[in-house]
């Protein structure tokens, strides 16, 4: 079955924790998601040298620590999805 269009806002869907040094992003959404840009408390993350990808339902751990985020991904043509921002929530995980 073809998943479709993704929505606009799919990217606003990540879900960012932190856990000692290290930021956890979830993609839950069944649409793969590629960051073009990433901030952490205003801090730019370079994503040229750690490109993001998150495939469908994966999780990616990331160097860094913070209590807030905004990020901007890319479409599969090229063009930006609307920033999205959110509070960095302590990981539940151990």
């Amino acid at each position: 079955a073809a998943l479709g269009e993704p929505p606009v806002n799919v990217s606003c869907l990540l879900r960012f924790s932190q856990n000692n040094r290290q930021i956890r992003v979830e993609n839950p959404s069944r649409w793969p998601v590629t960051l073009r840009t990433l901030t952490f408390d205003g801090k730019p993350h370079n994503l040229d040298a750690q490109p993001m990808m998150l495939a469908p339902h994966s999780v990616q751990l990331i160097a860094g620590s913070g209590n807030h985020v905004r990020w901007q991904a890319v479409n599969d043509f090229g063009s930006l999805h609307p920033v999205c921002q959110s509070a960095i929530r302590p990981s539940t995980e151990s």
